[in-house]
């Protein structure tokens, strides 16, 4: 068995080990100590990375109270060696003020609403929280007010075996039926099973901020991010609203406002512009003359709805394909085929074949993209006859 140095003092950066055992599996390298400061994966935190002496720890695992420390590199020390262990404080700090803010979220929950932590996920930019039954915006609202009052309280973060407080009979937990669990107190917030490292204050969390939420299994699912991870990402976009604001001319304020106001004026320069469009199509459709066969046309700054638009409005203008095309030789045209009485998907393999088409519809319209020169799709067009009427 490992002595677990993180479970006696979580702020335990280092610690000096013998080497109980290494051995190779699957291609790395597994170091057993006789105790360790490195947290395994577990409770929904990340295992801790770190160095033994100077051998690389990319993860750590616990079985049957055995702790391995996984390395890629061989090891530079064997079994009866004495070694400094030392983990990367900074991230595991940062999971730390995660894990306990969420507790504390998850104790308020439980306390208000009844609603049990049914599912965690955490990583080193965001969480996810999983509960019960579902919660409105506005009372997520007031879970993040709580949760922040915990906060500003600075109030202590215990640990303890369960046996150590005999009276202690009701704890958060999802495996009910341990015996002598590992029990995290947040005082006056939460009491729950955890094997995790937390902070000794709540005070060390520093900020608690739930990003989003959605329905979730009957439930509701929580975005929430604590800590220095929480400051990065709320400063990142508090500099994106200062952006903003420079390039609206709004003060900070007063950007959404002056993005709605930018979204209606969009929206009003978008119809304007859909009607111009309207008036250029039907110019050129009144211009183009009848043909007894096949009519080709091409017009210069379609997109590809413009380009079905004018198909549509010129089928009756034809009396075989009526096919309309937009684009250059170098990028390809787009088209749009219609006809008053061809039915086309018949002959759609046939085109695209011929001009190096991709595309398709049905048989009153086909719509895509050809590859082949325009001298070519005009030669091809003004000398073929296609399908029965």
């Amino acid at each position: 068995m490992t002595e677990k140095l993180y479970c006696k003092n979580s702020k335990m950066r280092e610690n000096d080990a013998d080497v109980v055992s290494v051995e190779k599996k699957d291609g790395k390298y597994r170091t057993v100590l006789d105790k360790t400061c490195f947290f395994p994966e577990g409770g929904g935190q990340q295992s801790d990375t770190g160095f033994i002496r100077n051998t690389a720890v990319l993860h750590v695992e616990e079985v049957d109270g055995v702790i391995y420390h996984i390395s890629a590199d061989k090891p530079d020390f064997t079994v009866g060696d004495t070694v400094r262990c030392r983990i990367d404080w900074e991230k595991r700090f940062a999971r730390m003020q995660a894990h306990s803010g969420e507790h504390i979220v998850s104790g308020i929950v439980h306390k208000l609403f009844g609603f049990e932590n049914v599912g965690f996920h955490m990583d080193d930019t965001l969480m996810t929280v999983d509960f019960s039954g579902y919660l409105t915006k506005e009372q997520l609202k007031d879970v993040e007010c709580a949760a922040n009052r915990a906060v500003y309280e600075n109030v202590p973060i215990n640990t303890f075996y369960a046996e150590q407080r005999p009276e202690i009979t009701d704890c958060r937990s999802k495996l009910p039926t341990l015996r002598n669990p590992r029990l995290v107190e947040i005082a006056g917030y939460d009491i729950c099973a955890c094997c995790a490292p937390h902070v000794s204050q709540t005070g060390e969390i520093g900020i608690i901020k739930i990003l989003s939420s959605a329905s979730h299994r009957g439930g509701v699912r929580i975005t929430l991010i604590c800590g220095k991870t929480a400051y990065n990402e709320l400063s990142a976009r508090y500099s994106d609203i200062l952006r903003l604001s420079d390039m609206l001319c709004a003060p900070h304020g007063g950007v959404p406002d002056a993005v709605s106001d930018l979204i209606v004026r969009n929206e009003a320069l978008k119809r304007e512009l859909s009607l111009q469009k309207e008036a250029v199509l039907k110019r050129i459709a009144d211009a183009t003359e009848h043909s007894d066969g096949n009519l080709c046309v091409f017009a210069d700054g379609l997109n590809s709805d413009d380009v079905r638009k004018l198909a549509v409005m010129l089928r009756d203008r034809c009396e075989g394909l009526c096919v309309v095309l937009s684009g250059n030789d170098d990028t390809g045209y787009a088209f749009a085929i219609t006809s008053p009485g061809i039915k086309l998907r018949a002959v759609s393999k046939e085109i695209n074949s011929a001009l190096s088409g991709r595309g398709g519809g049905k048989d009153d319209m086909l719509q895509g993209r050809f590859a082949a020169k325009r001298h070519d799709i005009e030669q091809y067009f003004s000398a073929g006859e296609f399908g029965d009427k």
